[in-house]
């Protein structure tokens, strides 16, 4: 009897044995490997990320949304680190740990999606506003010219480009397009002024202190989408003293001129009297560009126009 007891007893500490020893090896096992996520944004204050789900640390496989905001003036460049790529939204697998930096330049992406012209600023006349996603300068006939411009000074070295179209009851004569460079909103004083009009013909104009300089009178060119509702994309890419055109990703030539290094960017169009001239600006992007500029470019001779009692303030 005592040794069936003593036996039961031993076969009790043994199960107990073995139970403790299961526990520790239960305690012991490993959980779920966990990483974490370390983000920069580069200038600092160029931007901002939104991060989805915002942990601390994150399960193996877990997927995380980051989303891009670039700041007043900055505009997104691309991704760097554990993830490189240039889309404002990306999706990132935790499979260990990751630091992704989201590099920013000085410039802007304005697709008016929100239906908010950010960051502009009209000539207050009335004649601006935000329709259909898009920005829209719609005029009364009063034979003068409306513009808009970011409200952001001292762009230097970028690649400024607009989506343009003419609609309604608009003249196909009209000059339209885009200012830089400009030593404030009102781009008839000092500025560059490049425009097209939608039948087919093209300028480059300075204007210091009022007068008109011609860099390229107006000239004829089959890249121009002709008509109504057609949309021509203009842009200009300006590095030092080197400035180059394009319509429709087409180079009007590289030209050269170094009165005016920096300033504002906008957009405008001429208002003319007998159609109500509407015109859509969309797709408005600005990036700094660091690239050498190019060697050689068109040595310019400009021609003054005398302006004195014209209105507009430059004819051809």
């Amino acid at each position: 009897m005592l040794n069936s007891i003593i036996m039961k007893h031993s076969i009790f500490k043994i199960f107990m044995c073995f139970g403790v020893i299961a526990l520790v090896f239960s305690g012991c096992k490993k959980d779920p490997n966990t990483y974490m996520l370390t983000v920069n944004i580069s200038p600092a204050d160029a931007g901002e990320i939104e991060i989805t789900p915002n942990l601390s640390v994150y399960e193996e496989g877990t997927t995380v949304t980051l989303r891009v905001t670039a700041s007043e003036g900055y505009s997104f460049g691309s991704w760097a680190g554990d993830y490189t790529g240039n889309a404002q939204s990306v999706e990132i697998t935790m499979d260990g740990d990751k630091a992704i930096d989201a590099m920013f330049s000085m410039g802007f992406n304005e697709d008016f999606e929100d239906d908010e012209a950010n960051n502009f600023i009209d000539d207050e006349s009335g004649r601006w506003s935000v329709n259909d996603k898009a920005y829209y300068l719609t005029g009364t006939g009063s034979d003068t010219w409306g513009y808009s411009w970011y409200n952001f000074t001292d762009f230097d070295n970028f690649e400024y480009s607009v989506d343009i179209k003419a609609t309604g009851n608009t003249s196909l004569q009209n000059a339209v397009g885009i200012y830089f460079r400009s030593a404030s909103g009102d781009f008839l004083q000092n500025s560059y002024w490049f425009s097209i009009t939608f039948d087919r013909n093209w300028n480059f104009i300075k204007f210091i202190n009022n007068e008109t300089i011609w860099l390229k009178e107006w000239t004829l060119s089959d890249v121009i989408n002709i008509g109504l509702d057609q949309t021509n994309t203009l842009k200009v890419r300006c590095v030092g003293s080197t400035i180059e055109l394009f319509v429709n990703d087409i180079s009007y030539g590289v030209f050269t001129d170094a009165d005016f290094s920096a300033g504002y960017i906008g957009v405008g169009g001429y208002d003319i009297a007998g159609y109500n001239n509407t015109y859509v600006f969309d797709n408005i992007s600005l990036k700094a560009v660091e690239e050498t500029p190019a060697k050689s470019g068109l040595k310019l001779t400009p021609r003054l126009q005398n302006t004195t009692g014209m209105d507009p303030r430059f004819s051809n």
